[in-house]
């Protein structure tokens, strides 16, 4: 459910190293509750990121996780997921299965909360049936698999007609998010959205992030 508690910018890591997962890990403990981690494999999107579940098992108490798994067919590793690694969200695919509502009824069984991402060229009638079985939307403002790609401007009528249809769900956006983007992804009526080089490419990445809550925060009106 939609809670006033889910905190409006949510870093999203995306790298090659367990030093940098750790350093970035590092830079937003104590201004951040949730961080994503990008998973990526190599085959479903084009890049292949670093990922421990034991390693980032241990950094739980900094911060908490949640997982994006951009990964084909990623039933089998759920469980390292959930049981190692200790996550609280799962978000996966809807275009990375042929087989939806059997994958949303995997990580339900992880004990999860369960997330769906949706590219940009999904249409969004397709998801609608999968809904019921989601606790969040992740809304994709372009091709996932590489950090720094623009906001598609189409993304915010996207928001506003997935609001429109479930005003009640937690609805993300990935890609894009910056201090110009993150008060119209708010107005669109995003719950939240998730940001990377935003961030982690400033001087300062709590300061980063703050300023971006500020901005998010000053798109609710």
């Amino acid at each position: 459910m939609r809670t006033p508690q889910h905190p409006t910018i949510v870093p999203t890591i995306l790298v090659k190293g367990e030093r940098e997962f750790r350093d970035r890990v590092r830079a937003v403990a104590g201004v951040a509750p949730i961080v994503h981690i990008d998973v990526m494999d190599g085959a479903f999107v084009p890049r292949r990121t670093w990922a421990n579940p034991k390693v980032i098992a241990k950094l739980r108490g900094a911060v908490r996780f949640a997982v994006h798994l951009m990964v084909r067919e990623p039933s089998p590793i759920l469980a390292a997921w959930a049981k190692i690694a200790r996550v609280e969200t799962i978000i996966v695919h809807a275009g990375a299965t042929k087989r939806l509502p059997e994958l949303l009824a995997d990580v339900h069984l992880t004990g999860k909360r369960v997330g769906l991402a949706v590219n940009p060229e999904t249409p969004l009638y397709q998801i609608l049936p999968a809904l019921p079985y989601a606790d969040e939307v992740l809304l994709m403002a372009n091709a996932p698999g590489f950090s720094g790609r623009p906001f598609l401007p189409k993304t915010l009528a996207r928001i506003a007609t997935l609001r429109s249809r479930a005003p009640e769900l937690v609805i993300g956006v990935d890609i894009g998010v910056n201090l110009e983007t993150a008060p119209q992804i708010a107005a669109a009526g995003a719950t939240y959205a998730a940001a990377g080089s935003a961030i982690f490419d400033a001087e300062d990445p709590a300061r980063a992030y703050r300023a971006l809550v500020r901005a998010f925060q000053g798109g609710r009106g």
